[in-house]
């Protein structure tokens, strides 16, 4: 068995700038007629409608490159047991998923009239139907269940097995499309000989294993010119079998014409990985800017669960009104209302992390037996237990001035 390129602990820059990278194309995703179905307002054929579908195509990597992400960052961790992932990680997302949920159920409520029951919420919790965006969680669900299965794939397989992984989902891709492409979907192959990996939480993890540590960028950065023209004709390939199915229908809508549109995702992945896997390893940035890159980075997560509550609210439509008075090219509106999104979503999952961060602090304090005598324990200076102390004037808050309170928790505010 091939052995794992040799693996640097620091912070790997280039993974925080795709985590980044991929937010933003997940946010045009859901740009809507403004930016992502925009083609559809094109005459079919035409070449604003082809470049249009190109970048359609290209911006569905965005959530699947966080499963390349997961699988580079956790597979080649130590196995875990089995109940420890359950308890530590599903039940986790678990609980993410029921207060997403929550939060976005009032959000309906409030932006677009929806009236939920108890059991009706239930349903939509079950089957994902709050929020599309959020089967991205239901799918990390599936991926950490089989966490442990991978890991012990990954100890076990060649170089070989994963190329081979990647080469049978590619073929299976290449066959559907054939199949429509000859007979617009009246004949198919027996669906039992096609092998159905899923994509998500078995594919795209191994492969971001196998490229983040068995491919050694400096033997590969010679030929990612040829990994790109292969995945520009796969775009292309992309394009036009979604045109010829929309001439086939006459339909050519944002629900109806994504039906191929990410089956080459995996491969679009697989370049854009080891391109800024290159890139940023010859790169050179200050510290400063690597501290921006990670810290922007650190909130893409909460960037993909909050964005859509502005899209939904008064403030994304003034957005938009706003936008489309410009009068600036097309393209450049998609990404300013994409930034639109990205900023204060960038800045709510910062306020929300420090205010998480200072909670777990003051929750670390101990507090003794004694009730009517509540000392805690010395912290070191700069901390959030050193500030109460000196503010407050004492280590005993049931001893502290109201005043003092008052003016530490507007302080904190």
């Amino acid at each position: 068995m091939q052995q794992d390129v040799s693996i640097n602990k620091k912070k790997k820059v280039y993974i925080e700038i795709m985590r980044i990278f991929a937010i933003l194309l997940v946010l045009y995703n859901h740009t809507g007629g403004i930016g992502f179905s925009h083609f559809t307002q094109y005459e079919a054929g035409s070449l604003s409608f082809w470049l249009n579908l190109g970048q359609a195509v290209f911006c569905k990597i965005g959530a699947y490159l966080f499963f390349v992400v997961s699988g580079a960052l956790l597979l080649h961790r130590p196995q875990e047991r089995i109940r420890d992932v359950y308890v530590k990680r599903i039940l986790k997302y678990c609980f993410i998923i029921i207060c997403i949920s929550i939060i976005y159920a009032i959000s309906n409520m409030i932006f677009k009239g929806k009236i939920y029951t108890v059991s009706s919420f239930l349903e939509a919790l079950y089957t994902s139907s709050i929020r599309a965006h959020l089967w991205f969680l239901y799918a990390y669900i599936a991926f950490l269940a089989m966490l442990p299965v991978l890991k012990a794939f990954c100890k076990g397989m060649e170089n070989k097995h994963f190329i081979y992984i990647i080469l049978m989902y590619f073929a299976t891709r290449i066959i559907y499309i054939a199949e429509y492409l000859l007979w617009k979907g009246k004949v198919s192959i027996e669906s039992s000989i096609m092998t159905s990996l899923p994509l998500n939480s078995v594919i795209l993890p191994l492969m971001g294993y196998f490229l983040e540590h068995r491919v050694d960028i400096e033997k590969v950065k010679n030929k990612l010119w040829l990994i790109w023209i292969v995945n520009i004709a796969l775009i292309a390939l992309t394009c036009y079998v979604t045109y010829v199915k929309g001439i086939d229908t006459g339909v050519f809508s944002e629900k109806k014409s994504q039906t191929y549109l990410r089956y080459f995702t995996f491969y679009n992945c697989l370049s854009v990985y080891l391109t800024v896997k290159w890139l940023f390893t010859r790169i050179k940035l200050n510290e400063r800017a690597e501290k921006v890159i990670v810290w922007i980075g650190s909130c893409s997560f909460g960037v993909y669960l909050y964005h859509l509550l502005f899209k939904d609210s008064p403030y994304g439509k003034v957005v938009v009104s706003m936008l489309q008075k410009t009068g600036l090219p097309q393209f450049i509106i998609a990404w300013m209302y994409v930034l639109s999104l990205f900023i204060p979503s960038l800045l709510l999952t910062t306020g929300l992390k420090f205010l998480l961060t200072q909670t777990k602090h003051l929750l670390h304090l101990r507090i003794k037996d004694s009730w009517t005598n509540r000392s805690y324990e010395h912290s070191p200076e700069g901390s959030v237990y050193y500030y109460v102390i000196m503010r407050t004037g004492t280590r005993n808050i049931a001893k502290a001035q109201p005043a003092s309170c008052f003016i530490l928790a507007i302080e904190l505010l």
